[in-house]
């Protein structure tokens, strides 16, 4: 699963969305992934220059605040 998770986080690297990337409805200009039971929140900083992991967890706990 890790490395998974790694291709994944790497993905928004070279593009600015990856394909499946979703848009968090009350946060703004952060997205997620999903990874299978996982996900990756994250946003694009500094004009989409820096790529800022918000979270990663499960499904049943990421969203939880």
């Amino acid at each position: 699963m890790f490395e998974q998770l790694n291709r994944e986080i790497r993905e928004p690297a070279n593009k600015s969305h990856p394909r499946g990337a979703k848009k968090i409805v009350g946060d703004e200009g952060v997205f997620r992934i999903r990874v299978g039971t996982y996900r990756i929140l994250y946003s694009l900083e500094n004009n989409k220059q820096t790529l800022l992991i918000v979270n990663i967890d499960k499904r049943s706990r990421i969203y939880k605040r």
